[in-house]
């Protein structure tokens, strides 16, 4: 798979409400929420072949950006051609350096029947994402109540998957207290918004899940997987290695530090 291709699946992958080809990048954004992969510019394919088109199309596009009020945010890929070079104009633009991630991919791996049996008996996979889930999911990340509200907010977005999404409750006496989310697309499950509560961490729930969602797509015959996780989440990347994901490439954001006034 060109990992350009797979940058794509991921980035479809993302709900927002908004979104447009500004100057040949595709650019979304959701000005309620401020999650980054939500209010982000994706350049082309061929930012880096011109300077001056580069520059003029980044104008067209921190512009649309401060039309929603909202600050540029760029995400930058390893795998696009000359991503240095792109990067660097970036950041002589005045844009900051933000949240590096490495794209991790699984492909065609057994998981023993134990652990799909453990992951049946715990977790529940629906097809589709619907309100309970989004409640859920918010709750299972917490903070106060303007984050929760948030979070379950963009849960709803995730409707609009339709049956492409898989939605993963982990319960215990019934209350949910791991999440997970997954979206099919072009034979690749993509795997995000896992999340344990506090008190549940460090007891195998993030496996489970992940087993589940992976055993629930290849029941509708898709082998791959991948996930993406910031590059200063050392436990998080060594529990998805035990899971037999490797790292393919990554990216970072180029942002604005303040949104426009």
């Amino acid at each position: 798979m060109d990992p350009r291709r797979l940058d794509e699946i991921a980035t479809a992958a993302t709900v927002s409400p908004i979104e447009a080809d500004v100057g040949g990048w595709w650019c979304k954004a959701a000005p309620d929420l401020p999650f980054r992969r939500c209010n982000v510019a994706v350049p082309p394919v061929d930012a880096a072949e011109d300077r001056m088109l580069f520059v003029d199309g980044l104008d067209q596009v921190r512009r649309w950006y401060h039309h929603q009020g909202l600050r540029l945010i760029v995400q930058v890929s390893t795998a696009l051609p000359e991503w240095d070079l792109v990067d660097a104009w970036l950041e002589a633009a005045g844009l900051g350096f933000e949240a590096p991630v490495h794209l991790m991919t699984a492909q065609d791996v057994f998981v023993c029947d134990q652990c799909v049996e453990n992951a049946r008996q715990r977790v529940e996979v629906a097809t589709g994402i619907d309100e309970g889930w989004a409640d859920a999911y918010g709750v299972v990340f917490g903070g106060g109540p303007v984050e929760v509200a948030r979070t379950q907010a963009y849960g709803r977005m995730l409707t609009a998957l339709g049956d492409r999404a898989l939605g993963a409750s982990y319960r215990v006496d019934g209350q949910v207290v791991g999440v997970g989310f997954g979206v099919l697309d072009d034979g690749w499950l993509g795997i995000f918004g896992m999340g344990t509560a506090p008190e549940h961490r460090r007891q195998g729930v993030a496996s489970h899940v992940v087993h589940a969602l992976q055993e629930a797509a290849r029941q509708r015959g898709v082998e791959r997987s991948y996930l993406q996780v910031e590059t200063d989440n050392a436990g998080a990347i060594r529990l998805y290695e035990e899971l037999e994901f490797v790292i393919s490439h990554g990216y970072h954001y180029r942002s604005e530090a303040e949104p426009p006034r």
